[in-house]
């Protein structure tokens, strides 16, 4: 059996749709190894994610870099802090694209073809 990769979102909806479902009913065995697959699915999914933002956090700040997650730390207020330093950084980025494309380019100067006597000459 192939298993197609599903967005967040999509199994989000799967996974409520499931709880809605089975509130009330007794849990087939089937159905509750569906279950545990979608959360196993979305909590990679999250980890992915996670995994993405501490690298390009890394890359952005040398404070970050250091150390992802220490021991007991939980990751919420540092992925916040992380996506606040890549916004930062896109902010600084797009103005100095704004600064740079105001700017007026220097001219080419035009070389002058005039001329030359020893372009003719054969020895």
């Amino acid at each position: 059996m192939v298993f197609k990769k599903k967005s967040l979102t999509e199994l989000k909806k799967e996974i409520a749709e499931q709880k809605r479902k089975i509130s009330g009913e007794d849990i087939s065995s089937k159905e509750l190894s569906e279950r545990s697959k979608l959360n196993k699915e979305l909590f990679e999914l999250r980890n992915r994610k996670l995994i993405k933002a501490g690298e390009k956090a890394k890359r952005l700040s040398k404070r970050f870099g250091r150390g992802i997650l220490k021991a007991g730390q939980k990751a919420t207020p540092l992925i916040k802090k992380q996506i606040k330093l890549i916004r930062d950084q896109q902010l600084r980025d797009e103005a100095i694209e704004r600064k740079l494309s105001k700017r007026k380019k220097p001219k080419k100067q035009k070389k002058s073809k005039g001329f030359n006597v020893f372009d003719n000459l054969d020895f």
